[in-house]
């Protein structure tokens, strides 16, 4: 019932509309930020890009919205007719804004293109595109907007905090500055660090810095505030940073390898260090009697990542049994080593094999055996009945 249903509406949908046919919009500006002056003229200019297929009518038009009203079209031209098909048709206008917006913010605008049906007096799924022309409206006063840039370093290396304040007000901000305070996991203070000071034009954004020196403080996670005076307004932002440690550590490796062969071994390790490591592993399969060694190539561990090092083992000379494993990883002429275990299993088909232990005959007879005795049973009970017969008759 419901694949008719589907087949039934795909038929209506096929029936009443037409394909859709592709129209676009062409401009070096199709995406467009602005301030907002008051009383200001914004001059737009774009193209109809049209279908590649068809001929048609085209209509342009602002979409509803705060500022569509204000949208003046060259010529008040907004219907072409008959636009042959792959052609480029100019057509622009301007937005004629008012002398106030209220609230402060962005209001955008989308200037737009649609196409009409083919076919007079058909349905068809009519395509548009649009420019975006958005404007932002300043806040009177000041406006600060204050983010925090915490870089990672390494142990005991000089780091600069960035602070980047945007003022989204109206009126030019004389002064910026302030501090940077730096807090442990434990959201203890560890440090401050103080920002130099800067003019921030209205709309314009600015970049103070602040010195921090790492020496002494642990390799961990941090997390840094910073407190921002604009002229009286205070403001803050967070951020979180590393200080690493010249350090890999093994996060996991393969536990399992089959007996009999080569096999891959992978040992997966992450990166504690701010800058990019060389790196290669060796590892040991052993036991009180014998050992098998194996190494990985020469790869690049990016900073705080995790990566997969890969090597092959020959595990033919090897019994079916836990193993010791010793894994050695070498970089930036430093070795860090790793112990633990791994078992070496039989191949899946030889250990199914080895867990069938043989059938036993039961003892008597089988069935067959058993069917076969009573059919011979019932074949000789048929002929002495015949023979009886036979015999009777001849001998009343």
């Amino acid at each position: 019932m419901r694949s008719s249903k589907l087949l039934f509406s795909l038929f209506f949908l096929i029936v009443l509309s037409s394909t859709v046919f592709a129209v676009g919009i062409s401009g070096e500006d199709l995406l467009t930020y602005k301030r907002f002056y008051p009383s200001m003229v914004y001059n737009f200019s774009y193209a109809i890009a049209a279908s590649k297929d068809y001929d048609n009518n085209y209509d342009v038009f602002a979409m509803e919205g705060p500022l569509s009203k204000y949208v003046v079209f060259d010529n008040d031209q907004k219907h072409f007719e008959n636009v042959p098909k792959g052609s480029w048709v100019p057509f622009g206008g301007r937005i004629e804004l008012p002398d106030h917006l209220d609230p402060p913010g962005w209001y955008a605008l989308f200037i737009c293109v649609i196409e009409d049906c083919p076919t007079k007096g058909t349905v068809c799924g009519r395509t548009s595109a649009c420019g975006q022309i958005s404007f932002r409206v300043l806040h009177p006063g000041i406006m600060p907007m204050v983010t925090l840039i915490a870089p990672n370093v390494n142990r005991n290396e000089p780091m600069e905090f960035t602070v980047t304040v945007q003022n989204l007000g109206l009126q030019d901000i004389i002064k910026a500055t302030g501090k940077v305070e730096v807090y442990n996991l434990e959201k203890q203070n560890v440090g401050t660090a103080y920002l130099d000071s800067k003019t921030i034009n209205s709309s314009m954004t600015e970049s103070l810095t602040a010195q921090f020196n790492t020496l002494g403080l642990p390799p961990g996670n941090y997390s840094a505030t910073a407190f921002v005076d604009s002229d009286g307004t205070n403001t803050e932002a967070n951020a979180s940073f590393r200080i690493g440690n010249l350090d890999v550590k093994l996060v996991n490796h393969t536990e399992t390898l089959e007996k009999g062969g080569i096999k891959r071994f992978m040992a997966n390790v992450e990166s504690a260090w701010n800058d990019p490591l060389n790196i290669y592993a060796k590892i040991r399969v052993y036991d009180a009697n014998m050992s098998v060694d194996a190494k990985t190539a020469t790869v690049a561990l990016l900073p705080w990542k995790i990566l997969s090092l890969e090597s092959f083992i020959d595990t033919s000379s090897l019994e079916a049994k836990e193993y010791n494993l010793k894994i050695e990883l070498y970089y930036a002429e430093k070795i860090t080593t790793f112990d633990g275990k791994i078992d070496i299993v039989l191949p899946a088909v030889e250990a199914k094999n080895e867990t069938l232990a043989p059938e036993k005959e039961e003892a008597g007879l089988s069935p067959v055996t058993l069917t076969i005795i009573l059919v011979i049973i019932v074949i000789i009970l048929t002929a002495v009945n015949v023979f009886l017969a036979v015999y009777r008759k001849k001998n009343p």
